[in-house]
Parts: structure tokens; C-alpha cells; sequence
């Protein structure tokens, strides 16, 4: 017989939460970029090189977000899609705008753009290499 204040034990929680996990890292280290002044940053001058980082940094969040996905469903859906768009563009937008209060940063319709740019693939890439299984 179980003892009165022993709980069963439920994991659904806990998954839920480790399979977030490397999307909340990402848009963490994302933010830390996001806040750092400009002139400590490696490669500023380079031409274009601002509109590569974002979609790059995007492609990788927006499949991480479907990946985290994957641990309540195994089928992709038109509602997934949608909610990694919304939640990973959200972020994007919101980036952007703290950005504006940073010394030496500013906002970017450009910046919106290649991170919208970058989701859209990122989610691509991600149907095709996460749901072919």
C-alpha cells in the first residue's frame, strides 16, 4: 500500500518543459546579441553581414520551435506552422523593438524582413527534416 502523502509521479511536465528547453536557450542567446552594443561586436563592418546573422539566427529558432513542437505532436499541421510563424516572428518583431532603446543599435524594417525571411525557411527545412521520419 502507498503511503498517503506519496504523489504519483508525472513526467508530462517535465517533458514539456525539456523539450522547449534549446528554443528558450536560442531566443536567450538571440536577446543577448540583440542587447550588446554594436562596436563590440565581431565582423560590424562587413557588408551585409547584419541581414545574414538574422536569417541565420532565425532559420535555427524557427526549428527549434517546430522541434519543440514535435513532443505534443507528431503530425505538422497548418496550426503548428502558423504558431511557430506567429511565436518566432513575434520574437523577431519584439527584438527589434527593444533594439530601438539600446544605445548604439536601432530597429530595422530590414532586419524584420530577413528574420520573417529566415522563419519561412527555417520552417521549411524543418518539415523536411523533422517530419520525414
Amino acid at each position: 500500500m502507498r503511503a498517503v502523502n506519496q504523489l504519483p509521479k508525472n513526467n508530462a511536465g517535465r517533458g514539456r518543459i525539456k523539450g522547449w528547453m534549446p528554443s528558450v536557450v536560442w531566443a536567450g542567446i538571440i536577446f543577448t546579441f540583440a542587447v550588446a552594443p554594436c562596436d563590440n561586436m565581431p565582423l560590424a563592418n562587413v557588408s551585409h553581414i547584419d541581414s545574414i546573422v538574422h536569417f541565420a539566427e532565425y532559420v535555427i529558432l524557427a526549428i527549434l520551435v517546430l522541434r519543440s513542437f514535435l513532443h505534443r505532436s507528431k503530425v505538422l499541421s497548418v496550426k503548428i506552422v502558423l504558431f511557430t510563424l506567429i511565436l518566432a516572428g513575434g520574437y523577431g518583431i519584439l527584438i527589434e523593438l527593444i533594439q530601438s532603446f539600446v544605445p548604439s543599435r536601432s530597429a530595422s524594417g530590414m532586419d524584420v524582413f530577413f528574420n520573417f525571411a529566415g522563419i519561412i525557411f527555417g520552417i521549411t527545412v524543418g518539415k523536411v527534416v523533422l517530419w520525414r521520419r
